[in-house]
């Protein structure tokens, strides 16, 4: 924990670091460029004091789909390469096929291993709070991400009613007869019949709320939490700075 607290970087930092290393990683063609971003890897993971078991461990559990990329990529590229007639040219075809697609499949081995590692330094809230903050600080933006926040988020509690809604409208309508089976196009009209009174029922759940928030005081200017925001230090702007460069030259050498 002592090395966790001692090493712990801003979520801004991991944030737009791992943004320009996965780009790089998408432009990167070459195994040498791929292998230079894997020793930049390396060197934060060993800075960072990262256990490299509790990393790999979910790429590991990926490695059917990594099998399954490393076969397709085999046999797109041999068929790029194009069918040749004597056995030296199917046999540079087929290497060349088997090169290319282990370098697909190192290339999304290494962007699961950073999305694992982005995701276990800081949970995906902390990365929504700090994006938050930077944008709040322009004044026009402040309430508006505040209004985008609170719907978004009463929009995701309100779902379970919805589905209960539908449920108990469906349930209505089958008690005065109306039947949900038969061919897709009978059970597609039924089912439509059902998309009004969700509406209006929707369209009058959120009026209530807006009158709740209304008599509560809710103002989006005045933003209350009781989480502790760490500020950016200056040595891991420099530090992300410095490797945000190297990740964006590497692909244009």
């Amino acid at each position: 924990m002592a090395h966790a607290m001692r090493w712990s970087v801003h979520p801004l930092c991991v944030f737009l670091g791992a943004c320009v290393f996965l780009v790089s990683l998408l432009l990167v063609s070459s195994a040498i460029k791929l292998i230079v971003l894997f020793i930049i890897y390396l060197i934060v993971f060993i800075s960072s004091h990262m256990n490299a078991r509790d990393m790999s461990t979910p790429v590991l559990r990926a490695w059917p789909l990594l099998l399954m990329t490393f076969v397709l990529h085999a046999v797109i590229s041999s068929r790029n390469v194009g069918v040749l007639t004597n056995a030296a040219g199917a046999g540079s075809a087929l290497g060349h096929g088997l090169g290319t697609a282990a370098l697909f499949t190192a290339r999304l081995a290494l962007m699961l291993l950073t999305v694992t590692v982005v995701f276990r330094l800081h949970p995906a809230q902390r990365y929504g709070q700090a994006v938050g903050k930077l944008f709040s600080r322009l004044p026009f933006a402040r309430g508006t991400l505040a209004q985008l926040e609170l719907a978004g988020t009463l929009a995701l509690r309100f779902v379970p009613f919805v589905g209960s809604e539908a449920t108990r409208l469906r349930m209505a309508l089958a008690a005065r007869g109306e039947t949900f089976a038969g061919s897709r196009p009978a059970r597609w009209l039924a089912t439509r019949k059902l998309l009004f009174p969700l509406m209006v029922s929707a369209l009058r759940r959120a009026d209530h709320v807006a009158d709740a928030l209304a008599v509560r005081g809710y103002n989006p200017e005045v933003i209350k939490t009781s989480l502790r925001a760490t500020p950016v230090k200056m040595n891991q702007l420099a530090a992300t700075g410095l490797f945000t460069l190297i990740c964006l030259a590497v692909p244009w050498i």
